[in-house]
């Protein structure tokens, strides 16, 4: 973060202001730029082993938005990710999920019990930060509603974790650190073991938690946010 906040950010704004991108929007070579320092960050990232969709966020976090560069550059790419990529991804999605490990009673109350306790906290946590920040209870309620909606980040890294042989031995580590013991006899470890999409539902409800606490800095400044 510290490389691409001060080495490769200026050299990017550079370029911008000598293409004048900055004022007169992208063209097709900056876009491309764009991309590729993207696609170069998230490839990093991966090497150092953190997953490659945080090193695209870094890179995104240093586009600047001056004459809405960043919100032009959304714009051109939006389009091609909506009508082909996502779709591709949710597809890859549904044929990696096995509704058949859901084959108990116990499974599917561990199942239903975890999504209640996603929803309801990341609902009530994100409603009462935006009434914090002296939004309307009726918008505070739509930020709640959207945030319960917001899960497309948890099954990038699920499914590329899926692709891993050992994933699931090492997600089962971070739910026994966090449970601080790892000794089987415990229901909720034993269950883990023998069933492996219920972990994956534990890793849903604490990222739910924690993205609840972010709010905008401006109550009414939903679009930029």
């Amino acid at each position: 973060m510290v490389f691409l906040v001060y080495a490769v950010r200026p050299v990017f704004v550079y370029v911008l202001r000598r293409s004048r991108a900055l004022q007169d929007g992208p063209s097709q070579v900056i876009i491309s730029l764009t991309l590729l320092i993207a696609l170069g960050s998230a490839f990093f990232t991966g090497i150092i082993g953190v997953h490659p969709i945080f090193g695209a966020f870094m890179a995104g976090l240093i586009c600047p938005h001056e004459g809405g560069f960043a919100i032009k550059v959304a714009e051109k790419i939006e389009d091609l990710i909506g009508a082909l990529l996502l779709p591709l991804y949710f597809t890859l999605s549904g044929l990696n999920t096995n509704i058949g490990l859901l084959d108990s009673g116990i499974v599917w109350a561990y199942v239903i019990g975890v999504i209640v306790v996603a929803f309801f906290s990341k609902f009530i946590s994100a409603t009462l930060a935006a009434r914090s920040s002296k939004m309307l209870w009726r918008e505070c309620f739509t930020v709640g509603s959207l945030m319960s909606c917001k899960g497309l980040v948890e099954l990038i890294v699920l499914v590329s974790e899926d692709t891993v042989p050992y994933s699931q031995t090492r997600t089962l580590t971070a739910v026994e650190h966090w449970t601080g013991s790892q000794n089987p006899e415990y229901p909720n470890l034993y269950h883990f073991r023998r069933h492996g999409p219920c972990h994956h539902l534990c890793l849903f409800s604490i990222d739910h938690v924690l993205l609840s606490c972010l709010v905008p800095e401006e109550g009414r400044g939903m679009a930029s946010w």
